[in-house]
Protein backbone atom coordinates (compact mmCIF):
# COMPACT_ATOMS: atom_id res chain seq x y z
CA UNK A 1 0.00 0.00 0.00
CA UNK A 2 1.19 3.70 -1.18
CA UNK A 3 1.93 5.68 1.96
CA UNK A 4 2.26 9.59 0.27
CA UNK A 5 -1.23 10.76 2.14
CA UNK A 6 -2.53 11.24 5.35
CA UNK A 7 -5.53 8.77 3.96
CA UNK A 8 -3.13 6.01 2.84
CA UNK A 9 -1.04 6.42 6.44
CA UNK A 10 -4.27 6.12 8.58
CA UNK A 11 -5.42 2.92 5.90
CA UNK A 12 -2.01 1.58 6.30
CA UNK A 13 -2.11 1.81 10.16
CA UNK A 14 -5.68 0.12 10.60
CA UNK A 15 -4.40 -2.60 8.21
CA UNK A 16 -1.14 -3.14 10.33
CA UNK A 17 -3.03 -3.25 13.60
CA UNK A 18 -5.62 -5.46 12.29
CA UNK A 19 -8.62 -4.27 15.29
CA UNK A 20 -12.12 -2.97 14.09
CA UNK A 21 -12.07 -0.73 17.12
CA UNK A 22 -9.53 1.20 16.75
CA UNK A 23 -10.10 2.85 13.60
CA UNK A 24 -11.34 5.83 15.43
CA UNK A 25 -8.59 6.17 17.07
CA UNK A 26 -5.81 6.51 14.35
CA UNK A 27 -5.65 10.03 14.07
CA UNK A 28 -4.65 10.25 17.58
CA UNK A 29 -1.94 7.96 17.56
CA UNK A 30 -0.46 9.70 14.41
CA UNK A 31 -1.10 12.95 16.53
CA UNK A 32 0.99 11.18 19.34
CA UNK A 33 3.55 10.00 16.91
CA UNK A 34 4.08 13.69 15.58
CA UNK A 35 4.28 14.72 19.25
CA UNK A 36 7.25 12.09 19.74
CA UNK A 37 9.11 13.24 17.04
CA UNK A 38 8.60 16.95 17.81
CA UNK A 39 10.69 16.00 20.79
CA UNK A 40 13.41 13.71 19.11
CA UNK A 41 13.74 14.88 15.82
CA UNK A 42 16.12 17.64 14.64
CA UNK A 43 16.76 17.63 10.90
CA UNK A 44 17.49 20.59 8.16
CA UNK A 45 14.30 20.14 7.01
CA UNK A 46 12.85 21.70 10.27
CA UNK A 47 14.89 24.81 10.36
CA UNK A 48 13.90 28.33 9.73
CA UNK A 49 14.88 31.88 9.83
CA UNK A 50 12.18 34.19 11.60
CA UNK A 51 12.95 38.41 11.60
CA UNK A 52 10.88 40.87 13.08
CA UNK A 53 11.42 44.57 14.92
CA UNK A 54 10.92 44.75 18.51
CA UNK A 55 11.79 47.75 21.14
CA UNK A 56 10.81 45.51 24.48
CA UNK A 57 12.46 43.36 26.80
CA UNK A 58 9.82 40.97 25.32
CA UNK A 59 8.91 39.33 22.29
CA UNK A 60 6.58 36.64 21.43
CA UNK A 61 7.87 33.51 19.75
CA UNK A 62 6.65 32.06 16.43
CA UNK A 63 3.92 29.63 17.19
CA UNK A 64 5.70 26.79 15.57
CA UNK A 65 9.13 27.27 17.82
CA UNK A 66 10.35 24.35 19.28
CA UNK A 67 14.65 25.32 19.54
CA UNK A 68 16.94 28.23 18.91
CA UNK A 69 20.31 27.60 16.61
CA UNK A 70 20.90 31.43 16.71
CA UNK A 71 19.09 34.38 17.76
CA UNK A 72 20.97 37.92 16.59
CA UNK A 73 20.28 41.63 16.30
CA UNK A 74 20.45 42.61 12.14
CA UNK A 75 22.92 45.77 12.92
CA UNK A 76 26.01 46.07 10.81
CA UNK A 77 27.23 43.72 11.40
CA UNK A 78 25.14 41.84 12.90
CA UNK A 79 25.44 40.31 16.69
CA UNK A 80 24.75 37.54 17.55
CA UNK A 81 23.22 37.48 21.21
CA UNK A 82 24.44 34.82 23.65
CA UNK A 83 22.30 32.53 26.02
CA UNK A 84 21.78 33.20 29.20
CA UNK A 85 19.47 31.13 31.57
CA UNK A 86 16.44 33.53 32.94
CA UNK A 87 18.06 33.09 36.30
CA UNK A 88 21.63 34.57 35.22
CA UNK A 89 19.52 37.02 33.20
CA UNK A 90 17.96 38.60 36.47
CA UNK A 91 20.95 38.95 37.83
CA UNK A 92 22.45 40.95 34.87
CA UNK A 93 19.38 43.09 34.19
CA UNK A 94 20.36 43.88 38.22
CA UNK A 95 23.55 45.25 38.12
CA UNK A 96 22.99 47.35 35.22
CA UNK A 97 19.49 48.98 36.02
CA UNK A 98 17.64 50.64 33.54
CA UNK A 99 20.01 50.86 30.94
CA UNK A 100 18.47 50.36 27.79
CA UNK A 101 21.42 49.88 24.80
CA UNK A 102 21.82 46.98 22.37
CA UNK A 103 21.04 43.56 23.55
CA UNK A 104 23.95 41.34 23.87
CA UNK A 105 21.74 38.41 25.69
CA UNK A 106 18.61 36.25 25.11
CA UNK A 107 16.55 33.57 26.97
CA UNK A 108 13.90 32.05 26.59
CA UNK A 109 10.73 31.94 28.71
CA UNK A 110 7.63 29.92 27.55
CA UNK A 111 6.57 31.54 24.72
CA UNK A 112 8.42 34.80 24.72
CA UNK A 113 12.43 35.45 24.05
CA UNK A 114 13.49 37.85 26.75
CA UNK A 115 16.77 39.59 25.65
CA UNK A 116 19.28 42.23 28.28
CA UNK A 117 19.66 44.73 27.77
CA UNK A 118 16.19 46.36 27.05
CA UNK A 119 16.46 47.85 23.33
CA UNK A 120 17.25 51.49 23.27
CA UNK A 121 15.72 51.72 20.27
CA UNK A 122 13.66 49.83 17.65
CA UNK A 123 15.75 46.57 16.31
CA UNK A 124 15.53 43.77 14.27
CA UNK A 125 15.32 40.28 15.73
CA UNK A 126 16.30 37.10 13.97
CA UNK A 127 16.16 33.41 14.80
CA UNK A 128 17.34 30.89 13.19
CA UNK A 129 15.50 27.87 15.08
CA UNK A 130 13.87 24.46 14.69
CA UNK A 131 10.22 24.23 13.86
CA UNK A 132 7.83 22.30 14.42
CA UNK A 133 6.58 19.31 11.90
CA UNK A 134 3.30 20.33 9.85
CA UNK A 135 1.04 18.09 11.57
CA UNK A 136 -1.11 15.70 8.77
CA UNK A 137 -4.97 16.17 8.68
CA UNK A 138 -7.57 16.40 6.00
CA UNK A 139 -6.54 19.59 4.88
CA UNK A 140 -2.95 18.81 5.39
CA UNK A 141 -2.46 15.38 3.06
CA UNK A 142 1.48 15.46 3.75
CA UNK A 143 4.40 17.04 5.34
CA UNK A 144 8.07 16.13 4.48
CA UNK A 145 8.40 13.15 6.96
CA UNK A 146 5.72 11.57 5.27
CA UNK A 147 6.91 12.26 1.89
CA UNK A 148 10.87 11.05 2.79
CA UNK A 149 10.50 8.71 5.55
CA UNK A 150 7.09 7.23 5.59
CA UNK A 151 8.24 4.29 7.68
CA UNK A 152 8.63 6.32 10.94
CA UNK A 153 5.29 7.80 10.78
CA UNK A 154 4.24 4.09 10.07
CA UNK A 155 6.08 2.66 12.91
CA UNK A 156 5.68 5.63 15.25
CA UNK A 157 1.87 6.00 15.33
CA UNK A 158 1.75 1.80 15.86
CA UNK A 159 3.91 2.12 18.98
CA UNK A 160 1.83 4.64 20.44
CA UNK A 161 -1.20 1.86 19.97
CA UNK A 162 0.86 -0.37 22.84
CA UNK A 163 -2.12 0.82 25.68
CA UNK A 164 -4.98 -1.08 23.38
CA UNK A 165 -2.65 -4.47 22.29
CA UNK A 166 -2.18 -5.77 25.75
CA UNK A 167 0.51 -8.58 25.34
CA UNK A 168 1.41 -8.06 21.74
CA UNK A 169 4.46 -9.15 21.00
CA UNK A 170 4.99 -6.57 18.03
CA UNK A 171 5.34 -3.73 19.97
CA UNK A 172 8.73 -4.53 20.84
CA UNK A 173 9.89 -4.56 17.22
CA UNK A 174 7.95 -1.59 16.29
CA UNK A 175 9.62 0.51 19.08
CA UNK A 176 12.60 -0.98 18.04
CA UNK A 177 12.37 -0.37 14.33
CA UNK A 178 11.17 3.23 14.85
CA UNK A 179 13.80 4.06 17.54
CA UNK A 180 16.71 3.34 15.23
CA UNK A 181 15.07 4.85 12.61
CA UNK A 182 14.50 8.58 13.83
CA UNK A 183 18.34 8.30 15.44
CA UNK A 184 19.96 6.94 12.16
CA UNK A 185 17.67 10.05 10.48
CA UNK A 186 19.36 12.15 12.88
CA UNK A 187 22.99 11.26 12.75
CA UNK A 188 22.66 11.48 8.48
CA UNK A 189 21.25 14.58 9.05
CA UNK A 190 23.88 15.83 11.14
CA UNK A 191 26.90 14.10 8.77
CA UNK A 192 25.39 15.84 6.31
CA UNK A 193 25.20 19.55 7.73
CA UNK A 194 29.13 19.19 8.42
CA UNK A 195 29.72 17.95 4.65
CA UNK A 196 30.45 21.28 3.26
CA UNK A 197 27.23 21.80 1.61
CA UNK A 198 25.36 25.70 1.61
CA UNK A 199 22.16 24.89 4.39
CA UNK A 200 19.32 26.14 3.09
CA UNK A 201 17.05 28.81 5.32
CA UNK A 202 13.40 28.93 4.84
CA UNK A 203 11.29 32.20 5.74
CA UNK A 204 8.77 32.32 8.64
CA UNK A 205 7.75 35.72 10.58
CA UNK A 206 8.05 36.27 13.71
CA UNK A 207 4.59 36.45 15.69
Amino acid sequence: MALSSYSELKASIADWLNRDDLTSLIPDLITLCEADLNRRLRVREMIVRSTGETSTQFTVLPADFLEAKNVQINTSPPAVLDYRSPEALDRYRASIGDTQDTPIFYSLIGDTLEVAPTPSATVTIEIVYYKKITALSDGNISNFVLSTHPDIYLYGSLLHSAPYLHGDERIGTWAGIYDAKVERLNQADSSSQHSGNTLRMLSNPIG
